[in-house]
């Protein structure tokens, strides 16, 4: 899935999509909640890892989060 289909799912310009994979900025509540929708993802769960390690381990989940929904569709 490319960061530009992400981004359309998320609410996000691709650029920002792939600031956010690379830990270099943390999403907003809005996208949040978009991710927990469409990347089965929760919010809450987002917000301790958010506090506990940083963008780069935000980063991390995102990233595996969103391959278990593209693995979960081939």
């Amino acid at each position: 899935m490319t960061n530009e289909k992400i981004g359309d799912l998320i609410g996000l310009t691709y650029s920002a999509v792939s600031r956010l994979r690379r830990g270099e900025r943390l999403p907003s509540v809005e996208v949040m909640v978009n991710i927990d929708r469409h990347f089965k993802w929760d919010v809450s769960d987002q917000v301790k890892v958010r506090l506990s390690g940083g963008p780069k381990a935000y980063a991390r989940k995102l990233n595996e989060a969103i391959y278990a929904v593209v693995e979960s569709q081939v």
